[in-house]
């Protein structure tokens, strides 16, 4: 019995409380890994998702503008009896929906990564990428409405004359601020900008040295791509 005593007096607790301090720092640094690994993948996230956001959007704002070229518009399936007249205002709408099979691969990113932004970054993310989602069927349903509607014979009541005004405003106001759609969409990209501000600033809070690091490195390469050569 005196034997076990002497014994437990001379244990060294050192060797105790030093492999627990080990494991506690080997757990937190663990987690705090971890962290910075989520944080750095949701930052990669919200990259990709503004700029596929603004790629699709200007794709959008330019279907919608509502000036047309020479050639453009020529695919449109012809109607019967068609006059000239009925032909270039036909083409004229006609022509955003052209632009818009132009961008296909466009869209098909931003659905792609409105996936990616649903998971990583929130249901306020992907509703801003349904907003646009969206403005791109109005503008091809309108479109394919005012090519029906242009040709119909009688007299344009009331309604029918401000559905023709709303879809115009649609597939034409991609240059007019007070467009109905073209404020959802900007409301859109708000909140996506917003969202990558947020993931940008969680990504400098928890790994400020690799983040700064990463913008000096951007910052350099715009700076050498502005400076002209020789």
């Amino acid at each position: 019995m005196e034997k076990h005593v002497a014994d437990a007096a001379g244990f060294d607790w050192s060797i105790t409380i030093g492999a627990i301090q080990a494991v506690i720092l080997a757990f937190l640094g663990f987690a705090f890994w971890r962290i910075q690994l989520i944080a750095q993948r949701r930052f990669a996230v919200a990259e990709e998702a503004i700029v596929a956001f603004m790629m699709a959007s200007f794709a959008l704002a330019w279907a919608r503008n509502g000036a047309s070229f020479e050639g453009e518009g020529v695919t449109r399936p012809r109607q019967e009896n068609e006059t000239e007249d009925e032909r270039r205002q036909l083409d004229g709408y006609y022509t955003a929906i052209e632009r818009l099979r132009a961008s296909e691969q466009r869209f098909a990113d931003l659905e792609r990564i409105s996936l990616l932004a649903h998971h990583h970054l929130g249901d306020d993310a992907y509703k801003a990428f349904e907003t646009l989602g969206r403005a791109r069927h109005k503008v091809t349903l309108s479109a394919g409405m005012l090519i029906r509607l242009a040709r119909s014979s009688g007299a344009v009541s009331e309604s029918t004359r401000a559905l023709l005004e709303r879809c115009e405003d649609d597939i034409w106001g991609g240059q007019l601020p007070q467009s109905r759609l073209t404020q959802e969409v900007a409301d859109a990209e708000k909140t996506i900008r917003a969202i990558c501000d947020r993931e940008a600033q969680m990504t400098a809070a928890i790994w400020p040295f690799r983040f700064s690091s990463r913008r000096g490195q951007v910052g350099r390469g715009s700076d050498n791509a502005r400076t002209p050569s020789g």
